[in-house]
């Protein structure tokens, strides 16, 4: 069995914590110090982030479980980065190994959006070239068997950033 959803899904039915919190991965340990909004998401050397694994993560997910009150729950969760979820009662599943991200919201939607605005900010992509590039998605006549493709770039959703990437720009 295998896990594929958008991060929120998958960290609530994996049993890990959001992307806000210190421990914010489902993969390592690697913290992320900061509050919400302000989180530090540097530090890429990934020989430098130890790995979750099964055992030591259903100890810990058994001692989250085992709270007496909801603040000590808290402080555990928030310790581990970990939450408890039924899912990790089934004793074949691995959550660490066996969930992962989907890619349309993950590139499509997230990663694609992203680059455009970082672009805008440093320059690499001024507004003059951003609404060529808008005059040019409004001027494409996709095949209806793709299904719609963003008329606005800014305001595009996933599934048309999907279709424009794999079938327009292919």
């Amino acid at each position: 069995m295998c896990v594929g959803c958008d991060i929120p899904a998958t960290r609530k039915l994996c049993g890990f914590l959001g992307h806000g919190a210190t421990l914010g991965c489902s993969k390592c340990y690697k913290t992320f110090p900061g509050d919400v909004g302000h989180k530090c998401y540097g530090g890429f050397d990934v020989n430098e982030w130890p790995s979750r694994n099964l055992l030591e993560h259903r100890h810990n997910m058994n001692v989250v479980k085992s709270a007496r009150t909801q603040t000590e729950r808290d402080r555990l969760e928030s310790q581990f980065g970990i939450r408890y979820s039924p899912i990790w009662e089934l004793d074949y599943f691995d959550p660490i190994r066996m969930s992962i991200v989907d890619p349309m919201h993950n590139l499509y939607q997230g990663t694609a959006k992203k680059i455009i605005k970082i672009w805008l900010q440093l320059k690499i992509l001024l507004p003059e070239q951003l609404e060529e590039i808008q005059e040019r998605v409004g001027s494409v006549n996709a095949a209806s068997n793709i299904g719609s493709i963003p008329r606005k770039i800014a305001s595009s959703i996933a599934d048309q950033w999907k279709n424009w990437t794999n079938k327009v720009l292919h």
